[in-house]
């Protein structure tokens, strides 16, 4: 069973076992209970790793605000400290001309080697918003396997010179420069 307690506003929601609360941007799971003599309430942050839990054994006690609070305190006090840079592994050589600014029409889209896979995203994105990842299928096909256009394939196009001439992404043209889509010529 799943239910949002608000669906103005979608600020709670549960299911089986857990419970989602939304304070802000932040997403809470967690879950609160009883027993006689007893109330309690768990929240955590996944994206902060916070958790926080209080327990009572006032039987009229209203531990969700109580447990919210602890989480924004907490998060405020003691925030986790960002994943410290990197360099990672750098793309294989055939990988590097698909890296850079490319555009879906006007669209400005960035694809770029992270954490050995490749991604894109378009210009604009918030933060919170996932890039498309891209898994190989062969040379010149590639498979988006989460993020925007999920389960769409990215060709690639060859000129004469076997260099990369463009891509087509779920079915739209990928070129370096920004323009109308013009059916390819033969």
């Amino acid at each position: 069973m799943q239910a949002i307690d608000d669906h103005e506003r979608w600020l709670a929601g549960y299911g089986l076992g857990l419970g989602l609360r939304r304070d802000g941007d932040r997403i809470l799971a967690g879950h609160g209970g009883s027993m006689p003599g007893f109330i309690a309430q768990l929240l955590f942050s996944p994206q902060e790793k916070v958790v926080a839990v209080a327990v009572t054994n006032e039987s009229q006690a209203r531990l969700g605000d109580l447990g919210l609070s602890l989480v924004r305190t907490t998060v405020e006090e003691w925030p986790v400290a960002p994943e410290a840079w990197r360099v990672g592994e750098p793309p294989r050589d055939d990988v590097v001309p698909l890296l850079g600014i490319w555009f879906m029409e006007s669209a400005q889209l960035v694809f770029r080697w992270r954490e050995g896979k490749l991604e894109a995203r378009y210009d604009g994105m918030l933060d919170w918003e996932p890039p498309a990842v891209f898994e190989r299928e062969t040379d010149d096909r590639w498979r988006t396997v989460s993020g925007p256009e999920h389960g769409e394939a990215l060709r690639i196009e060859r000129g004469p010179d076997g260099s990369v001439a463009r891509m087509v992404w779920a079915g739209y043209p990928v070129t370096r420069e920004p323009g109308p889509w013009r059916a390819p010529t033969t």
